[in-house]
């Protein structure tokens, strides 16, 4: 787990040690901040399944490689704040 690393290796203000609470903290920006796992789990239930809106799929994809695009993003940017000059 990634935060647990980091939470072990920096000592950094963090709300959480979760994936997106780190990359929003080193400035990573999600296509869609207003979302999490939660908020995407309950909406696929609630409306997609229902209506198999492809705009909202489309929504729940871009949330997910969010999720994988900021790894390195994160990775890299905690190597620039532990090097050393």
């Amino acid at each position: 787990d990634l935060g647990i690393c980091i939470q072990r290796s920096f000592a950094l203000p963090f709300k959480s040690y979760g994936l997106k609470s780190i990359a929003e903290y080193l400035g990573y920006k999600y296509k869609h901040p207003e979302l999490d796992g939660r908020t995407v789990a309950s909406q696929y239930l609630a409306h997609y399944l229902k209506t198999k809106d492809g705009k909202l799929m489309n929504k729940f994809l871009e949330y997910n490689e969010d999720d994988i695009r900021c790894l390195p993003w994160i990775i890299e940017k905690l190597y620039q704040l532990g090097r050393v000059s």
